[in-house]
């Protein structure tokens, strides 16, 4: 029986600052794999963001990338949603946003390597946009303290609900979510989501497979009625453990790693 898990980045391979919190994931993944479990990369990041961790890993399944915009299997890339709504939005939010945020910069930026190393900033305001994505959007939200950028979460809610205006003026096929726990505002394509992406991929060629799924995140709410086992890491939101088969006692790497090793590990042995 092929076992199939389908692993969060951000929030659960990754803790809020893109590092890692236990080095065992690299020889719990290993031991795995060679067992026959298949591990597959689910996550709201683009292309050029996912492949990198997916190689890093050394993963053997497939990718899940832009909330179920695209999959990727065998070097082929897959795709669900159209690139026009998103890129109408990215053409009007920067004179828009930084005209209603006061002292506020809009940069189109490589967002992990930009927070992971806390460039400095002389604006107010920094509204920080995933410069790869091509079918989402992730403006991380920044305040300007003392030179180093800060989360403002209220500042963030605002301008989530600012850009649902603008989608509705506009009738664009979009929808609008806030991560609090990494403080961006998150939109997404109304036509597919990781659910239904999920759903193909794994009919298409995993469709033996007993599936699960480690999650920290309601983003990640879709997947949950598309895996045989949902299990999550202890700093998951409380909706999400609710929700879970089973919750690590540890956050992020660590708490992937106790439930690869005490869920999956058994259903493979």
């Amino acid at each position: 029986m092929t076992v199939l898990v389908l692993l969060d980045i951000d929030g659960t391979l990754l803790n809020e600052h893109y590092h890692l919190t236990s080095k065992e994931i690299y020889s719990t993944i290993e031991d795995l794999q060679r067992k026959g479990v298949v591990f597959c990369l689910n996550s709201n990041r683009s292309k050029e963001d996912l492949i990198p961790i997916y190689d890093h890993f050394k993963l053997n399944g497939c990718m899940i990338g832009e909330n179920g915009a695209f999959s990727i299997l065998d070097g082929k890339e897959h795709l669900y949603a159209d690139q026009a709504p998103v890129l109408k939005l990215k053409q009007i939010l920067p004179e828009r946003l930084t005209a209603e945020v006061p002292g506020s910069v809009f940069l189109f930026e490589d967002t992990v390597n930009f927070l992971k190393h806390d460039f400095r900033a002389s604006a107010q305001v920094v509204l920080l946009a995933n410069k790869f994505r091509k079918y989402t959007m992730s403006i991380h939200v920044r305040r300007n303290q003392d030179g180093h950028l800060a989360k403002d979460l209220d500042l963030t809610q605002q301008i989530a609900d600012y850009i649902k205006g603008i989608i509705e003026e506009q009738d664009l096929s979009l929808r609008v979510a806030v991560s609090q726990a990494f403080g961006n505002v998150l939109v997404f394509p109304t036509t597919c989501d990781k659910g239904t992406t999920f759903a193909k991929v794994r009919d298409e060629f995993y469709n033996q497979a007993t599936t699960c799924m480690i999650s920290d995140d309601w983003a990640d709410e879709p997947l949950i009625n598309q895996v045989d086992h949902f299990y999550a890491v202890a700093n998951a939101e409380d909706v999400v453990k609710a929700k879970a088969e089973k919750v690590a006692t540890k956050p992020y790497t660590q708490g992937v790693v106790e439930i690869l090793l005490n869920q999956v590990g058994p259903l493979v042995s």
